[in-house]
């Protein structure tokens, strides 16, 4: 064996050596880890784990403006966690991958909604630095009841199925009232009690006062009643 030949078989026998330690990183930490199934820590950006049909059960992902969690099974139900810089969510959808239910939490509200199958928002419940309020929607996403209670003023608010027609219940520090109105959206009847006198009021089909009564502060009380053309029928005092 000559010179030449020799420094080939050391050269051959150096490289070797390297790859050995450089695949030795790669596959023993691996293997020790199917061993005893630890890892005792992983840094990426993204990470996804699969089904045995190769289908995508979790992700996680993570960049500069959001932080992100996905759990379902391939395009089906599934659950999502987002967190961004001033609103985290939380949204559960159905098998047909639509929105079911869905949790915010912002700045300055937060908020949860559940959906219909058509993908309206049929109920609403929100809380924010000024009020707080549940709504209950109908079909088309219009509101059907809500709830709402706010610095000054509290009430029940149900709305009739053409969206004008209404039943309101309000109460302020100073007032308290029914009040109630027709298809057109037109008072009709209202109950009110308060600091400075109580009344009662019925409106005629054309909106002219058919039947009022009233309570001052000052204990005079007031009726009139009138006929269609809205002249007052009889009075009192």
């Amino acid at each position: 064996m000559n010179h030449k030949q020799k420094l080939g078989y050391m050269a051959l026998g150096a490289l070797i050596l390297a790859i050995g330690i450089t695949l030795g990183q790669f596959i023993i930490p691996n293997i020790e880890a199917q061993n005893n199934g630890v890892f005792n820590e992983i840094t990426c950006r993204s990470l996804e784990v699969v089904n045995e049909k190769g289908e995508k059960g979790i992700w996680l992902f993570a960049a500069d403006y959001s932080s992100f969690i996905s759990i379902g099974n391939s395009d089906k139900g599934h659950i999502n966690l987002v967190a961004l810089k001033d609103k985290s969510t939380i949204t559960l959808s159905d098998d047909a991958g639509n929105k079911a239910i869905q949790l915010n939490s912002g700045e300055d509200r937060n908020n949860v909604q559940v959906f219909d199958k058509a993908g309206n928002t049929a109920i609403h419940l929100n809380t924010h630095e000024n009020a707080n309020a549940i709504a209950v929607r109908g079909k088309v996403g219009k509101p059907r009841i809500l709830l709402s209670a706010f610095e000054r003023e509290n009430s029940i608010f149900v709305v009739d199925k053409t969206g004008n027609g209404s039943v309101k219940l309000m109460g302020t520090k100073d007032r308290k009232g029914v009040y109630i109105t027709d298809k057109l959206g037109e008072p009709a009847l209202t109950f009110a009690v308060g600091e400075k006198g109580n009344l009662i009021s019925m409106k005629g089909k054309a909106g002219e006062e058919a039947i009022y009564l009233s309570a001052s502060e000052k204990g005079s009380p007031v009726i009139f009643i009138t006929d269609r053309a809205g002249e007052t029928e009889w009075g009192a005092p």
